[in-house]
């Protein structure tokens, strides 16, 4: 490294070190005064007069005018010279001198060494505080900044060779001085006020804060709850129509009603253990059994929907969770009802994936993500239960279900993604309908649900209860989202084992492997620029965060408008449930990530079973449904 280099690494060094420093220099009198003699002295001058020489200083400040006042120049550096020896008296008092020039005592200001400054002015009167900085630092970098002055007085002969020896600093003045600043330094202190002392911090103390809901969390992060819950009104108007004669419940009647009203609390405890509990209080069954379904005939029970334990950091396997939880099956099945983008979901639903338990089922489950959270992958067992209880007896009836995602795209916080997933599931059907053998129904209620969740709603499509000794379902799903559009679309495939009609010609006939489908394919747009948000851990799309709330005075929220076709085929042989297509229109007003309103519009085809009694739909419907929906 070149001389040059070596002073500008130096210089960038002091500058940075002194600027650092500079807030918490404090003036040390004691100190000033003890070297006062040597300021005054031959010494003190030398080393200002090298100062006044260096070619930085001169290069920054120009010659000084005092410079006549000052013996010849100083030379150049010799062969052989350590240029880092210097004083430790004149050092300090260098530093000290311009980095507290203000609080100097008079008699040290009209001092010899004080008053050669730059350009002939002195610092009190004519130097701003960034020079005197600027000055000091020069002054520093001329004496080498070193952390061994020890031998500067045997090397003064060098540097200044006609100059007089220095008088030595009489003892009893400087330990006068000393003792008198400390004497000071005290007294400042006793007047100074004591800080009280910091409290310890209770490392279960807990703060609360608004996370979508009431959160605390303690403070050493082990331990967190959330108190939540959902609350979805819906008022649902269908044209009346001889279409719905055989549909059962309200048929085409207009209803008013809340679609869902939960309340939950979910959190984590001791690190490791998530914890959700939520009960559903919207839930209607027949006051007597075999009754007609009349609307003074029902009455509503609640029911636990999510009621959970989730180990995390399992070792091997990553999630294990066991209790009552949606199992992992389908995209759609698997999102959360407070993040739907229409009123209600395909008749994938219905028919396949939560059919008669409102989709939770009690079971124990591993999953994880992959691949830098771009997967997720999940496989358990449950029990095959068809209440909304959680409730499940009878032996064998269990069901194996797994479920894999990969979004082989995935840009910024999910504005271009392309989500791809695959689930299946192997079923032995619950016997409910006879106690001898196992049997299975596919039905499948509207997309617009004029009735709480119960016999009240008509039923669009319906095969009737058939036996069959397994159930096997293979799902396929496509999602994507660019910018404010996004796409979404699943299959959803049934096969039934040693399938017997129980009505029609073939009734009591095994006729071998039954199977049906159901698919819908779904397009949604932002008209203010958002994007749907994505769950990682999950694979699935989350909650809507508008760009602005909406408020009277300012903002308007979010706006949505998106459009669903779906179609359903329950006809195979010895099956006969009839067809049926429907397009859904929505408008969504998300006015903040907590609320929103929901228009859809539905426009319904069906063919009725030509097998067996007369149900389902027969024809044309339409309909129109808003919700208000709010979750915490």
């Amino acid at each position: 490294m070149s001389e040059s280099s070596r002073r500008d690494t130096r210089l960038a060094a002091v500058l940075s070190l002194t600027i650092r420093l500079t807030p918490n220099v404090r003036p040390d009198f004691g100190m000033l005064a003890s070297f006062e003699h040597e300021a005054k002295s031959a010494t003190g001058i030398r080393w200002l007069k090298m100062v006044n020489n260096h070619p930085e200083f001169r290069k920054e400040w120009g010659r000084s005018t005092h410079s006549s006042r000052l013996s010849k120049p100083v030379p150049s550096t010799p062969s052989g010279l350590h240029f880092g020896r210097k004083s430790p008296a004149a050092l300090i008092l260098i530093i000290r001198t311009f980095l507290t020039a203000d609080s100097l005592s008079q008699s040290v200001w009209q001092s010899p060494l004080m008053g050669i400054t730059p350009r002939g002015r002195s610092i009190r009167q004519g130097c701003s505080p960034m020079k005197r900085l600027t000055f000091a630092t020069l002054s520093l970098l001329a004496c080498g900044l070193v952390s061994d002055p020890a031998t500067l007085y045997a090397q003064e002969s060098t540097l200044f060779q006609d100059a007089p020896t220095a008088q030595p600093t009489p003892v009893t003045d400087t330990l006068d001085a000393r003792l008198r600043v400390l004497e000071q330094e005290i007294e400042i202190l006793k007047s100074r006020p004591v800080p009280e002392a910091k409290k310890p911090v209770d490392p279960l103390g807990m703060t609360g804060k608004w996370n979508n809901g009431i959160e605390f969390g303690s403070n050493n992060k082990a331990f967190k709850i959330h108190i939540g819950g959902r609350t979805q009104i819906d008022a649902v108007f269908w044209n009346n129509d001889p279409s719905f004669n055989n549909t059962g419940g309200d048929t085409d009647q207009d209803s008013v009603n809340f679609r869902r009203g939960r309340l939950r609390v979910d959190g984590t405890m001791y690190e490791i253990v998530d914890f959700a509990a939520e009960y559903d209080f919207v839930n209607e069954f027949n006051v007597v059994a075999g009754s007609p379904v009349l609307e003074n005939n029902f009455a509503v029970v609640p029911a636990v929907t999510d009621l959970w334990v989730n180990f995390k950091e399992v070792p091997y396997i990553g999630n294990l969770k066991v209790g009552n939880f949606k199992d992992p099956i389908g995209m759609e099945h698997l999102t959360s009802s407070r993040y739907l983008e229409f009123m209600e979901r395909s008749p994938i639903q219905d028919l396949f994936t939560g059919s008669f338990n409102n989709g939770f089922t009690p079971g124990i489950q591993a999953w994880d993500t992959w691949d830098e959270e771009n997967g997720t992958w999940a496989t358990g067992f449950f029990k095959n239960n068809t209440n909304i209880f959680s409730n499940g007896m009878g032996d064998g009836e269990y069901n194996w279900t797994s479920r894999v995602t990969y979004t082989p795209i995935y840009e910024g916080e999910g504005e271009t993604l392309v989500h791809l997933g695959v689930s299946g599931s192997i079923r032995e059907p619950n016997n409910n309908f006879d106690p001898t053998r196992e049997s299975l129904r596919y039905r499948s209620r509207p997309s617009l649900r004029n009735g709480a969740p119960s016999g009240l709603n008509p039923n669009f499509v319906d095969t009737g209860n058939f036996f069959t000794t397994q159930q096997d379902m293979l799902g396929l799903e496509l999602a994507a989202n660019y910018g404010s559009f996004s796409f979404q679309s699943e299959l959803m495939n049934s096969w039934t084992q040693n399938t017997v009609p129980t009505v029609g010609p073939l009734t009591g006939v095994n006729v071998g492997t039954g199977y049906v489908k159901t698919w819908y394919v779904e397009g949604l747009y932002f008209l203010t620029g958002e994007h749907r948000e994505y769950e990682r851990k999950q694979g699935v799309f989350g909650r809507v965060k508008p760009h602005e709330n909406f408020h009277w005075s300012k903002g308007i929220g979010a706006w949505q408008i998106g459009a669903r076709y779906t179609r359903t085929d329950l006809n195979d042989t010895g099956i006969n449930g009839g067809q049926l297509q429907d397009v859904t229109l929505g408008l969504n007003w998300f006015l903040n990530p907590n609320m929103k309103i929901q228009t859809n519009y539905v426009w319904s085809d069906g063919v009725a079973p030509t097998i067996g009694p007369t149900r389902g739909l027969n024809g044309t419907a339409h309909g129109v449904g808003t919700r208000l929906a709010i979750d915490f």
